[in-house]
């Protein structure tokens, strides 16, 4: 298994831990962040992923403003999951897709939580990646 397959699979194992061995993942068990800091990480995955033109720059905003890097993460992490659970709506991704999305951006959480890295470029390097896999 490659190195960054098993570091994905790891941090979602200690998800997995830290909703004590449940299998279904329920609302509330997320909530590391306050409501505001959710919402702006959600409303700029959404604008990126709708090839917004002003997602880069909310995306920026959202880097200086946001007091932890893993914040962004894990507003990115619980965005997809409501969007995976509101399957009833029509979404131009498939679940395969969110899925994709899902592991890279627990690639860069696991990235920015263990290693020495510029945190700003990493998640800029992130932000881009969704702009220009969906654009």
């Amino acid at each position: 298994m490659p190195r960054d397959l098993r570091t994905a699979l790891n941090e979602l194992e200690k998800l997995k831990l830290r909703t004590y061995g449940q299998l279904e993942i329920k609302n509330g068990d997320l909530d590391v962040l306050s409501d505001y800091e959710e919402n702006i990480a959600s409303e700029v995955l959404s604008s990126l992923l709708n090839s917004d033109s002003d997602a880069l720059i909310r995306a920026l905003k959202l880097l200086d403003d946001v007091e932890k890097p893993t914040y962004i993460t894990s507003g990115f992490v619980n965005y997809i999951l409501s969007e995976l659970e509101s399957e009833g709506k029509k979404s131009r991704f498939s679940k395969g897709d969110y899925l994709r999305m899902l592991l890279k951006i627990t690639k860069v959480d696991a990235q920015l939580k263990s290693l020495p890295v510029d945190e700003r470029l990493l998640l800029l390097e992130l932000f881009e990646s969704f702009k220009v896999n969906v654009g």
